[in-house]
């Protein structure tokens, strides 16, 4: 596989353009983990992408953390899920996952990376986590004195592909100018 690209999103504008660019890519029967910490972005990127995916925008979209998945209609069926509470690799069969991603949902599992080896058609790992504001005192760079607290709008995206049609799919992000690489 390549090396992760890697896009700085700066507001909820910039989340709901990348999520569009990327919804366009998307096909029924892929899956998309999101992983990064608590507060990152996670179910704010999945819910643009709904959104994108064709889900009615009146729609309300919440973290199915305590209900663990949430189906959609949009262009295709689509499942949210957080996997973040379930503890045990045979728990992903228990809530029927395999079986929407058979009728060929396209997923996007929250918490999913720990449970990699249990989902379907895995295409994309995404990696949120926050930007930090630059530090500018004028005194000379250290590298951990550099940043400050972060910031509370910008995220830092790392798209990798977990398979050959995630490669295609990072390819025609960077095309379409949706990404830019950069060392990762």
């Amino acid at each position: 596989m390549t090396s992760p690209i890697v896009v700085e999103i700066e507001s909820l504008e910039g989340t709901r353009a990348f999520a569009q660019k990327l919804a366009g890519l998307l096909e029924p029967g892929d899956t998309v983990v999101l992983e990064g910490p608590l507060g990152a972005g996670k179910t704010s990127l999945s819910r643009e992408l709904l959104f994108a995916l064709g889900v009615d925008e009146d729609e309300v979209i919440t973290s199915p953390t305590f209900a663990i998945l949430h189906e959609y209609e949009g262009r295709a069926l689509l499942v949210h899920a957080d996997l973040y509470r379930l503890e045990h690799p045979e728990e992903v069969g228990e809530i029927g996952l395999d079986e929407l991603q058979a009728e060929g949902a396209i997923s996007l599992i929250e918490w999913g990376l720990r449970f990699e080896q249990e989902l379907e058609g895995v295409v994309l790992l995404i990696e949120l986590g926050f930007l930090k504001r630059r530090v500018d005192d004028g005194k000379p760079s250290q590298k951990e004195r550099d940043w400050d607290e972060h910031d509370s709008q910008r995220r830092l995206v790392r798209v990798h592909a977990r398979s050959e049609r995630g490669e295609n799919i990072l390819r025609r992000l960077a095309q379409e100018g949706a990404l830019s690489e950069r060392p990762g």
